[in-house]
């Protein structure tokens, strides 16, 4: 009889480890699941943030290549500017050598008259 119960007392102690260990289990499995939903989850914002990088980086590098194209553009008409300058210093400095020189032939022809004005009134000075 005391056989018996400690074999019912030892059935009961396998029972009652069965049951714990089946809740063991399940909530063993419930957590893998959660662990399964979290790197998933992980994954995913490492996938949207690689991507969110990735756009970043290549309107960085668009950002560059505009910037360089400008740049070139810039230093291109900076040199057509400068040359456009260049010309019209040039055409002002011509224009300005014109203008002296007209300006020098006027007060020589002006001279010259004014000679000839007073030549031609001692003539008729000297005539009367």
């Amino acid at each position: 009889a005391e056989l018996r119960q400690e074999v019912s007392k030892l059935e009961d102690d396998v029972a009652t480890l069965q049951i714990e260990l089946s809740s063991r289990q399940e909530n063993n499995e419930l957590i893998e699941e959660e662990l399964e939903k979290l790197e998933s989850a992980m994954q995913d914002r490492r996938r949207d943030h690689m991507s969110i990088r990735r756009d970043f980086e290549n309107r960085i590098r668009d950002l560059r290549i505009d910037m360089s194209e400008r740049t070139v553009a810039m230093d291109k008409k900076l040199k057509e500017y400068e040359g456009m300058a260049k010309e019209y210093r040039k055409k002002t400095e011509l224009r300005m050598k014109l203008m002296e020189t007209l300006g020098e032939r006027r007060d020589t022809s002006l001279t010259a008259l004014d000679q000839h004005r007073r030549q031609f009134q001692e003539e008729a000075a000297a005539r009367a």
